[in-house]
């Protein structure tokens, strides 16, 4: 019953707002990709409008993918050097997430700390992901079968290293029969700095506007960026990509 009152306790919730004809889910939500050596984990809220039939989801997003840490750090710390809006780590979806992810006694503790100072005293370990996004809002685009986010994204942390900032860019979950693809693209600076992530078929392609992370990618030995087949046979490996990808995907992505 609790619940009914719009707490965020830990768990899984559906309900039908039969007045507006909304079908609203909240806790750990599938997207129903499958990325194969590219782990997505996602918590929040969905929202299905049945009389226009459309979804909107406002989520906690996290994606873990091996790769180069210092290219990592590279986009950590471009991104925490720019004067960028702060992440609301006290809102709603993103507690509800935490209480998800740590449980609620965990997350109760946690929480006391946001509230006091707006940021974690001590990072928890179960939020170290390869790229955790704090706030993607998406929408199901039936014409491209893809999950496409709009408006800023929040980026939480990227590896063990701390952002909470408010970036550019477009993240896409696409379904296709042919391999499901995950896209990430990442702008600041008036459009000077960006990162742009293509993965498909256990093949991480990058590309950015930064030379030091380009060239630690490109310069890195092929058995440096290959990770072994696993009980799948699947062999997952990251290489350098080239900027017709990227713009490709914004021209795309753009026209929705």
């Amino acid at each position: 019953m609790d619940k009914l009152k719009g707490l965020t306790l830990e768990g899984n919730q559906i309900s039908l707002g039969r007045k507006k004809c909304i079908l609203t889910a909240s806790g750990e939500l599938i997207l129903g990709a499958d990325l194969g050596r590219v782990k997505l984990e996602t918590f929040g809220q969905a929202k299905h409008y049945i009389i226009p039939d459309s979804t909107s989801f406002d989520m906690v997003v996290a994606v873990d993918f091996v790769f180069d840490a210092k290219a990592l750090e590279i986009l950590a710390e471009n991104i925490k050097a720019q004067n960028l809006r702060g992440v609301n780590l006290n809102r709603p979806v993103f507690l509800k997430a935490l209480t998800d992810i740590l449980g609620e006694k965990d997350a109760e503790k946690i929480v006391s700390d946001l509230n006091i100072f707006n940021r974690f005293r001590k990072y928890p370990s179960e939020l170290e992901h390869t790229i955790l996004f704090t706030d993607v809002k998406f929408k199901w685009n039936y014409a491209t079968r893809s999950y496409i986010s709009y408006g800023e994204i929040g980026v939480g942390s990227i590896g063990k290293i701390q952002v909470n900032r408010y970036v550019k860019g477009i993240v896409e979950v696409e379904r296709k029969r042919t391999g499901d693809v995950l896209n990430i693209y990442i702008e600041f600076d008036k459009g000077r700095h960006w990162y742009f992530f293509n993965y498909r078929n256990n093949l991480m392609q990058s590309i950015t506007s930064n030379v030091d992370f380009n060239n630690i990618i490109r310069d890195l030995k092929e058995d440096k960026r290959t990770v072994k087949k696993d009980k799948n046979g699947a062999e997952y490996q990251y290489i350098i990509s080239n900027l017709r990808k990227k713009t490709d995907f914004l021209r795309r992505v753009q026209n929705y």
